[in-house]
């Protein structure tokens, strides 16, 4: 009897919670819809309005990193973050996505960015991009805020679409390598240090590889990695965005600003 009790208390604690939460989403909702309406603009405008801004920062991130966390996934939004990166002047995005589905669909997000941006600076996939500043240590530490450039000569950003199987499929092709070098004589065990499993498991392509991200974005509910690049964040800072959709242009120069505020010891 008492066990039914308790039971019903903690679902009806439970049901508030939930309708709570609810409410203050849907208000959230509703005075970002109200806020989007009054301040609406152009492309052009929204790209001189970010020049503007990061000329503010002491550093912004060279790679920056969206966790989308159980959302469904608004290609539209995506496609205004990309174009935001390029204005901020950052050589690569990336969009994890836990489930796969994002990669699956990758001309979903082609289309809707190319419906915003004929001719988009974006190359697609892990080539050698590289246009950030690294440190003597190995870790990057964002691109240089004060860029003079003029608004149409763009860098190209790299774009990554991320999924939990490529990154197991990476490590697992680079394990099976390291045996079968090992095995057949080509390399000694004692060479294998953390060094060698940085360059072994690193994005890009091995002539230029891609930088860790300096800035990860949850993006959703709750603040979980969803198995996102272990071996690619631990130098990373994350800040969290409610949510993806909708996501206007002063939530992404906020994102910004809170990492350039941020002090990175690198275990110091």
């Amino acid at each position: 009897m008492l066990y039914t009790v308790f039971a019903l208390i903690l679902s009806a604690m439970h049901l508030m919670y939930s309708a709570w939460c609810m409410m203050k989403h849907f208000w959230i909702y509703i005075v970002r819809q109200y806020k989007s309406a009054l301040k609406r603009y152009s492309g052009e405008e929204e790209l001189k309005i970010i020049l503007k801004s990061v000329k503010r920062f002491n550093k912004l991130p060279a790679h920056l990193a969206i966790i989308i966390v159980n959302e469904k996934i608004s290609y539209n939004d995506l496609a205004n973050i990309i174009i935001w990166c390029v204005a901020a002047r950052m050589s690569c995005v990336s969009f994890y996505d836990h489930t796969g589905v994002l990669k699956k669909n990758e001309m979903k997000l082609h289309s809707a960015l190319l419906e915003k941006w004929k001719e988009p600076p974006v190359i697609w996939g892990e080539s050698p991009q590289k246009n950030g500043i690294v440190k003597e240590n190995g870790y990057s530490n964002g691109i240089p805020s004060n860029a003079d450039l003029s608004l149409r000569e763009w860098s190209a950003l790299q774009v990554l679409l991320l999924s939990p199987n490529g990154g197991r499929q990476a490590f697992t092709a680079a394990t099976r390598h390291i045996c079968e070098s090992v095995q057949s004589g080509s390399l000694a065990v004692s060479s294998i240090d953390e060094d060698f499993m940085e360059r072994a498991l690193r994005l890009g392509s091995k002539e230029k590889p891609v930088m860790d991200p300096e800035l990860a974005v949850w993006c959703g509910k709750y603040c979980c990695n969803c198995g996102f690049l272990p071996w690619h964040i631990r130098v990373t800072q994350f800040l969290h965005l409610q949510t993806h959709h909708d996501i206007s242009l002063k939530d992404f120069i906020s994102l910004l600003e809170k990492y350039s505020k941020c002090e990175q010891r690198f275990g110091k």
